[in-house]
């Protein structure tokens, strides 16, 4: 029996009758959809390959064309939700790497089916979705710091500071100086760093409009959908850095990416009753086992002395992009991957299912019957809570951003 919209439980006339409770989950069809970004994707799930004989093409198909993951969490979710609900679940990802909330208004608005795994458009599958997952703001951040490089670098846009790094004309000091040492005290009232804030607000401000946008689109397509909007976590535990790169690094990064997760709180505050926040940052930080629930593997110690030391740099010391890209593309070099590895997404997976769970249960508690001697009907107007959404501390440890690899992945990937 195909479930109402949203997560509202279905009214049996029978139990009603008798004043029956109905069960926490009754079997049901349920129809999930995933947007967003590569994480939402599953960006790091794949088996490490070994791509030292493969073209450049070869290795930007396998890291950005690549089809979703089945280990992404919005699959492992409902992988959860059927074992748990013994509902029949329908799931389809339409989350790309590289996308921000515009990028999937685009796709939206074009009705584009994404991936020819995915049977319908995004638009036709929104409508019949009851859940949305939705995975952004590390790409804002990302946009954010290509921005901040190239006002440092005293370029006006992303293609002059590309085509600076291709020539030459742009060298390791101006980016250093001018982006990562401010980056580096961007959490402190520095005057170094006020710049770099101001961008930074400008930048939050744009993705907070382009995320409600892409909200109320949804919402305006299906009404009754719930959509579960997941924070970013923080991938620079102790553990899986070295000394100095998590000194360096945890303060400033946690604010920054920080600010991302925020918005996506605020969004669920403003859309109380269709909108839930789940902190994936505390889904890794409640995590107490052995393995790692992220990709990142910081040595900034080697990183800084292939840059400043010749081996990324040529005679002139100017960067070499080429150089310091076969570096980052080379997956036994992989450092500065933020993404979470297939653990990451097991723990976010749960994270969300507990909040699945949450605004579940407080649907079906507005719509409890009441007593048989009155009107047997469910109380429908109730105004249901996210609950306790919990607090944005995340980090994203793309030290490749830092240190001009956020240029190399932008250019590549536009390529």
């Amino acid at each position: 029996m195909k479930r109402k919209k949203g997560f509202k439980v279905l009214a049996l006339s029978a139990a009603l009758a008798v004043g029956c409770a109905l069960p926490s989950f009754a079997a049901e069809e349920i129809t999930i959809t995933a947007v967003g970004d590569s994480i939402g994707r599953g960006f790091g799930c794949e088996d490490v390959v070994d791509y030292s004989d493969c073209t450049e093409t070869d290795i930007r198909n396998a890291h950005h064309l690549a089809k979703p993951s089945e280990h992404a969490y919005g699959a492992v979710f409902s992988r959860l939700l059927a074992e748990q609900t013994g509902s029949t679940v329908t799931f389809r990802n339409y989350s790309v790497d590289g996308y921000r909330a515009n990028n999937v208004m685009e796709d939206l608005e074009a009705n584009a089916s994404v991936y020819d795994q995915n049977d319908v458009g995004l638009a036709d599958a929104l409508r019949e979705s009851d859940v949305v997952l939705v995975s952004l703001g590390g790409n804002d951040f990302f946009a954010f710091c290509m921005e901040a490089i190239a006002k440092s670098c005293g370029v006006e846009t992303i293609d002059d500071l590309l085509a600076g790094f291709e020539d030459g004309s742009i060298n390791m000091d101006g980016l250093i100086t001018g982006f990562v040492f401010p980056l580096l005290a961007v959490d402190k009232e520095d005057e170094t760093a006020a710049e770099i804030r101001t961008i930074l607000e400008a930048n939050c401000a744009e993705s907070y409009q382009n995320d409600k946008a892409l909200l109320d689109k949804i919402l305006a397509l299906n009404p009754d959908v719930r959509i579960i909007l997941n924070g970013i976590p923080n991938p620079l535990l102790e553990e899986t850095a070295d000394a100095q790169a998590y000194q360096l690094l945890s303060a400033p990064l946690s604010y920054l990416l920080g600010r991302y997760n925020d918005i996506m709180i605020r969004l669920a505050e403003e859309y109380p009753n269709q909108v839930a926040y789940s902190d994936s940052d505390s889904a890794y930080a409640a995590y107490e086992g052995e393995d790692c629930p992220s990709r990142v593997r910081i040595n900034l110690g080697d990183i800084i002395t292939r840059l400043t030391g010749g081996e990324f740099n040529d005679e002139a010391g100017t960067l070499d992009i080429d150089l310091l890209g076969d570096y980052l593309w080379n997956p036994q070099n992989f450092y500065v991957d933020p993404h979470p590895a297939a653990l990451g997404h097991q723990l976010m997976a749960e994270n969300t299912l507990k909040v699945y769970e949450t605004f579940h249960a407080q649907e079906e508690e507005v719509q409890e019957p009441l007593p048989a001697k009155e009107e047997s009907q469910a109380d429908l107007n109730g105004n249901p809570s996210t609950g306790d959404i919990g607090t944005a501390v995340a980090a994203c440890a793309a030290l490749a951003v830092v240190f001009g690899g956020c240029a190399t992945l932008l250019r590549r990937r536009e390529r």
